[in-house]
């Protein structure tokens, strides 16, 4: 069911609601994704973009033996585990290596639900809404104001430019994903990253050379292994696993709001422990950033329902 017919069932059905059970689970995930962020900012400061890559999915290597191998044909596996484990955390962690602050990251981040509507289009034939062109419109003038409000140093081109291209791969692996049925439990998780090990290990050695990728591996300290830690098993796993579960139980449109909760929990840490600073300027065009979001995504029908019902009632 696509999400048009998702947002204009409020007005006719009833969802069932969240409890309270519900609602901790859906800010917990979005919590553990926000750590991930600040975490990847952290450890890149200090250890390589191609072994952090390798060693994040290779954490995940070991639960293979305890899951077993989807069921769909395994090229099918290769291809979305590669753009969705591989090629785009590449890109990801190139952006955060740039300048760009770990809180003016996540506002970007956001733009990754619109890449998913534009290769929906592109690869699964789905035409796009007029409320999610214009969300699109939205977030894109959010973009370019954070963009014109910020220095060089700030918001750096490239980085930006790596931060889209990256949520750009992220919706060809979503929506490959979807085609193929992929990623519904949490063994199609785990063999989606695991598949991608060998490609990122092939990175290591053609950018840094064995010999440097196994010094990495040997050498790394305390704290990026901490933060290894959150971005594999908390994040990869445990976030998919309870954020897969939870979407079993209540409706997307319930829950998907709390994924824009992101840059807020992001923001807050980077604020406190980073020491990053953002003007007025770089908020509000954050915000505008997710309310482009917001708007694409239909949650604003309920209330034009609403309005136009009570328009008629005092007409």
């Amino acid at each position: 069911m696509n999400i048009v017919k998702l947002v204009f069932r409020v007005g006719k059905k009833k969802d069932k609601q969240m409890t309270s059970r519900d609602i901790c689970i859906a800010l917990w995930v979005t919590i553990l994704w926000s750590g991930a962020i600040v975490a990847q900012k952290i450890a890149l400061v200090q250890y390589s973009i191609f072994t952090w890559n390798f060693l994040r999915v290779a954490m995940v290597f070991p639960f293979i033996f305890f899951f077993p191998k989807p069921q769909n044909n395994f090229l099918q596996c290769c291809i979305c585990g590669f753009f969705l484990f591989a090629i785009y955390p590449f890109f990801l962690g190139v952006g955060l290596q740039s300048s760009l602050g770990a809180a003016m990251t996540s506002f970007f981040l956001q733009t990754q639900v619109f890449f998913v509507i534009l290769c929906g289009v592109f690869l699964l034939k789905e035409k796009p809404t007029w409320y999610q062109l214009i969300g699109i419109l939205i977030s894109f003038v959010g973009i370019y104001f954070m963009k014109a409000s910020s220095t060089a140093i700030e918001v750096p081109l490239l980085g930006v430019l790596f931060l889209l291209a990256s949520g750009l791969f992220f919706g060809v692996g979503v929506v490959l994903s979807k085609k193929y049925q992929l990623g519904t439990n949490l063994a199609d998780v785990i063999w989606l990253s695991a598949v991608s090990i060998g490609p990122l290990l092939l990175t290591c050695f053609i950018a840094e050379g064995p010999q440097v990728t196994f010094e990495n591996i040997i050498h790394i300290s305390p704290t990026v292994f901490l933060c290894l830690m959150v971005t594999s098993l908390l994040s990869i796993i445990w976030a998919t696993y309870l954020w897969l579960t939870l979407l079993q139980r209540v409706s997307i449109t319930a829950a998907t709001p709390f994924m824009l909760l992101v840059p807020i929990f992001v923001s807050i840490p980077s604020i406190l422990f980073l020491g990053e600073k953002l003007s007025l300027l770089q908020i509000g065009s954050g915000f505008i950033i997710i309310l482009g979001v917001i708007f694409a995504q239909g949650f604003y029908a309920p209330l034009l329902m609403m309005g136009l019902r009570l328009r008629k009632k005092y007409d």
